[in-house]
């Protein structure tokens, strides 16, 4: 019994750390509770369930998961399903990040006693990192933050036994080098499940007033 509490206390830290990166409004988002309208969206979900179903495999061949389309699609809800199924399932280190405060906290760093080798070593242990949005709303990243990027994708994807799994507000392979740059997404890509979610967005007014 103590083996079973301790191993369920390793399994809710490892969810609770997703959700405190992540925030609390991703926290009961499931594979289950997507909302799907289409025989594709359906696919997509049955192809998230097998990805987690067999995570074991695809964590040892640094297969990773890539999610990308127009804003709003559920992206986010996705990956943290994903995420919290695999964390849940597996005694895994897992951990969530939000790109553009990623890039604050290098910004932030300049000012403090904190190397940039520090900051990539701590997003790089984890054996499973969700990567939300890491390109600005509008345009590409800064060639510093471009850098930054790349050197954080390429420590996981050549330190083995790791999963990256980002969400990406790109319509298509050419904006998505473009914006983030070609050797970043060539890696993410790389033996990962991609999935594009070309559906309408989920995010709707409540109310629409016009002339």
């Amino acid at each position: 019994e103590r083996e079973v509490w301790r191993e369920n206390s390793q399994r809710n830290d490892c969810v609770r750390k997703l959700i405190q990166g992540s925030g609390a409004a991703y926290s009961s988002c499931r594979l289950r509770t997507f909302n799907t309208n289409s025989p594709y969206q359906k696919k997509v979900v049955a192809s998230l369930q097998a990805y987690v179903d067999h995570f074991e495999e695809h964590l040892a061949k640094n297969e990773g998961l890539v999610l990308f389309g127009p804003v709003g699609t559920g992206k986010d809800h996705l990956a943290f399903a994903v995420a919290g199924a695999v964390a849940w399932a597996g005694k895994l280190s897992a951990k969530w990040i939000n790109g553009q405060t990623w890039f604050g906290s290098v910004r932030d760093a300049m000012d403090r006693d904190v190397t940039e080798r520090e900051l990539i070593d701590e997003l790089r242990r984890p054996q499973v990192l969700v990567l939300s949005d890491p390109l600005p709303p509008v345009g590409p990243l800064s060639q510093h933050q471009a850098t930054m990027l790349y050197r954080l994708v390429d420590a996981r994807y050549s330190a083995g036994g790791k999963a990256t799994i980002v969400t990406v507000n790109v319509a298509d392979d050419n904006e998505a080098d473009e914006r983030m740059g070609a050797p970043t997404w060539d890696r993410l890509c790389h033996n990962a499940l991609k999935i594009n979610c070309r559906w309408a967005s989920y995010r709707k007014p409540s109310k629409v007033i016009s002339p």
